[in-house]
């Protein structure tokens, strides 16, 4: 009987100095039922002719070139829709998978059959390391932390249509609200070898989240979105996720604005800090603060 069919799907864009490690790392993958999807995000660097190079030497490898920057949550959609393999394993771009990832985790998927999403630990990340044996992860984990790297988890297909797949109103935070959704239809589950390496990339959304208050936010967002369908059991229209206000909670964003505020002032990062006090005029409907976000705007200015 032949093993189930996996569909490895890993999305670059400017990434071409990473590629060669990154992709040979799933090419070296022990397991066989495998297609690898390499996507180019129209790169305005010599990444796709690097990732091309791979379709020469290995007929698993099909690479995708966007004609314009769908950015990285559309490209997963519309490359999953398409796909009939029974689970979809993620892998960040430039990131490596040690030999053995694909083959644990359908393993462990095919033999806990009630189980539909499956992470492993990382070689260098100890926050993504919270567990020192198989564990489940629940909700009340994944709102505690997010101990989910995204580029380490397989899930079923199945499942992942089940919970509605990917949003597209999330343009990062994206893998957030999915693990909140899946964890209510499916298990969740860490398996402690750290069978992943995750590489830093300096303009990266997640690495330069501070810069921006847009992360922070929809990582509220989603969650907000998964306790109502926590404690109402009803869908959430996707196309009232679309239109909801992200000022669900002004007290809420106004708190994470400020914080953000204060991290671009001190590192003098004055373009960031200004555009925060826009954001930050808003929600906020207090006189006496909204004039010294204006004034502390006309200093700001002067320092850009």
């Amino acid at each position: 009987m032949q093993d189930p069919k996996v569909s490895i799907i890993s999305v670059f864009y400017n990434r071409e100095e990473t590629v060669e490690k990154s992709v040979r790392s799933l090419i070296e993958q022990t397991y066989k039922n495998l297609e690898i999807i390499l996507i180019d995000d129209n790169s305005t660097d010599g990444t796709l002719s690097q990732l091309e190079r791979f379709c020469e030497s290995d007929p698993r490898v099909k690479v995708i070139h966007n004609q314009y920057n769908k950015g990285f949550t559309v490209s997963l959609i519309d490359t999953i829709q398409s796909l009939d393999a029974k689970y979809i394993a993620i892998h960040g771009s430039g990131d490596i998978s040690l030999p053995e990832r694909v083959s644990k985790q359908v393993d462990f998927l095919e033999k806990n059959i009630n189980v539909g999403v499956v992470t492993v630990g990382i070689t260098n990340r100890p926050v993504n390391n919270v567990f020192h044996e198989v564990h489940e992860i629940t909700l009340k984990h994944l709102f505690a932390r997010n101990m989910i790297n995204h580029g380490a988890v397989m899930y079923s297909k199945e499942k992942y249509q089940a919970a509605g797949g990917y949003n597209p109103f999330f343009k990062t935070r994206q893998d957030k609200d999915l693990w909140y959704r899946m964890a209510l239809v499916t298990k969740i589950y860490f398996l402690p070898e750290k069978l992943y390496t995750w590489i830093k990339q300096e303009n990266s959304i997640s690495t330069n989240s501070f810069k921006n208050p847009q992360p922070s936010l929809l990582s509220e967002y989603a969650k907000f979105l998964a306790e109502l369908r926590s404690d109402s059991k009803k869908t959430i229209n996707s196309d009232d996720e679309r239109t909801t206000s992200l000022l669900f909670n002004p007290k809420r964003c106004s708190r994470l604005f400020y914080k953000e505020l204060f991290y671009n002032i001190g590192k003098k990062q004055y373009e960031n800090a200004l555009r925060n006090i826009d954001l930050i005029l808003i929600i906020e409907d207090r006189w006496l603060r909204r004039t010294g976000l204006f004034l502390a705007k006309a200093i700001l200015n002067k320092c850009t």
